[in-house]
């Protein structure tokens, strides 16, 4: 299975069945077939990483360059999907300069996998705090 994006939806692409929408929030008005039958094959680890694909999608490009971020893109992705996370962050403007490696002043994929490697440690930092 691998992403791809039809009709302005992300979904992903099964082998076995064609394409499928994994947005719960499309299900009312997308044309792609809900969910994918074989979907369920997926661990729960998989789906977690298809899940991080399918949001950068649904966010990139859609003023910007195809598969980045621009930093009105990247806002709206944090206010979205990342409101407790990322609540103590002071500035955005500065948290996108910091992962814009190559400063081009989009976030490519690889600089938005750097937020959630990070974010990821802080839940785990976290967890350890509390045994």
């Amino acid at each position: 299975m691998g992403l791809q994006e039809a009709n302005s939806c992300p979904v992903s692409w099964c082998d076995g069945c064609g394409p499928f929408c994994i947005f719960s929030a499309c299900r009312s008005q997308c044309s792609v077939p809900l969910p994918c039958p074989m979907a369920a094959e997926l661990s729960e680890l998989e789906l977690a990483i298809e899940k991080l694909v399918t949001v950068f999608l649904s966010h990139a490009g859609q003023e910007g360059r195809k598969g980045a971020l621009t930093p009105s893109e990247f806002r709206a992705l944090v206010r979205l999907q990342l409101p407790n996370l990322m609540k103590d962050i002071p500035s955005l403007e500065e948290k996108m300069q910091e992962l814009d490696v190559n400063k081009d002043g989009e976030l490519k994929f690889s600089e938005y996998w750097r937020l959630m490697g990070e974010l990821a440690k802080a839940i785990r930092r976290e967890k350890a705090e509390k045994k």
